[in-house]
């Protein structure tokens, strides 16, 4: 979270309209680490103020080479928060990415003292006011004493936001699945896979396999894109071929609100995708320009830094793994995109 802060602010230095407005990005990320810390409410509430049932009486805890990774890991992420300002980045991060200065005042180690004297002061006013003496009490009601059965239901935390006007509206709509990524994800981009048109499965397989070229564009790995052009009009070409050899069956209804909802996000993607193409083109080399600036780089220090005796090797699998690794993906969602769509028959 600390490293995401720090993003952010430095992000704020920049002269775009975005970078502008890195308070409102800041905001949104305390929110979200505030949400995340609220999810474990419902955890922490059923460990510790709920009752063992007694189904689970017998329960032990696990053996010590279960319970040993666990600790130790615990150990390092705890190590990792004290020790970060003035060990982990300057020994671990610092050797990759360069010296760099942070944004405004962070200390781990201080902060960390700090939440340990904290803790001392409890204990000690803990055992200073005799909080330990306390009466404790059956529950008593209609004329039954049902302790053992009573319980603290933590769900109950979140009813207080849920039941807010505004709020109530935006969680009935999440119920609907209307903010879920997943299932967005599953009507926008796996499009083809659901559509009762082949042709429409066709189409939405081309939009998707070129909005990827713009993403490599944005990227500069420029041998990704001619790969994923190169593939993706071929593989568009075969099976608009094939589909319009076959029956096609497309059903037509009225669109509903979820329908308007779903061609007005369509459009906003489109525009966004169109603003990323104009960028990208902007950012590209004059046609003629060499645009080799790293070949003497890959060919002098290839053999030092990978350690590889073949500089081709180096290059593909050191330098542009990532870009290799991206190729065999593109080529692999070709194949598995005409075996999606090449069907015997259409979906009726």
């Amino acid at each position: 979270k600390w490293m995401i802060y720090q993003g952010i602010i430095d992000f704020g230095s920049g002269a775009g309209i975005a970078n502008k407005l890195w308070v409102i990005w800041l905001g949104l990320a305390v929110l979200g680490s505030a949400l995340a810390l609220a999810s474990f409410i419902k955890l922490i509430g059923g460990i510790f103020l709920s009752r063992r049932r007694h189904s689970l009486e017998n329960v032990h805890e696990v053996p010590f080479l279960m319970w040993l990774p666990l600790a130790i890991l615990a150990l390092f992420c705890i190590g990792f928060g004290v020790f970060a300002t003035n060990v982990i980045v300057p020994k671990l991060f610092m050797p990759v990415t360069g010296e760099f200065q942070f944004m405004g005042f962070w200390n781990s180690s201080f902060v960390s003292l700090l939440v340990l004297i904290s803790l001392v002061l409890g204990i000690i006013l803990y055992l200073a006011l005799n909080l330990k003496k306390f009466r404790r009490e059956d529950s008593f009601i209609g004329g039954e004493t049902i302790q053992d059965q009573a319980s603290f239901a933590t769900p109950e935390f979140y009813k207080t936001i849920v039941e807010f006007r505004f709020f109530s509206w935006i969680y009935k709509k999440a119920e609907e699945k209307w903010f879920d990524i997943y299932d967005l994800s599953k009507k926008f981009v796996l499009y083809a896979i659901h559509a009762k048109d082949l042709l429409s499965s066709v189409i939405a397989c081309g939009i998707v396999g070129y909005s990827l070229v713009i993403c490599f564009l944005l990227l500069k790995a420029p041998d990704l894109a001619i790969v994923q052009i190169v593939v993706d009009t071929i593989t568009l070409i075969i099976m608009v071929a094939v589909v319009l050899d076959s029956s096609r069956e497309e059903s037509y209804s009225k669109l509903d609100i979820k329908g308007y909802i779903s061609a007005a996000t369509a459009v906003v993607i489109i525009l966004v995708l169109l603003y990323f193409f104009t960028v990208s083109i902007q950012n590209l080399d004059v046609l003629g320009k060499s645009s080799l600036r790293m070949a003497n780089y890959y060919i002098e220090g290839a053999a030092q830094k990978t350690g590889s005796a073949n500089l081709v090797t180096g290059v593909v699998f050191d330098f542009r793994g990532y870009d290799t690794m991206g190729e065999a993906v593109v080529l692999v969602t070709a194949v598995l995109g005409v075996l999606t769509i090449l069907r015997l028959k259409g979906k009726k």
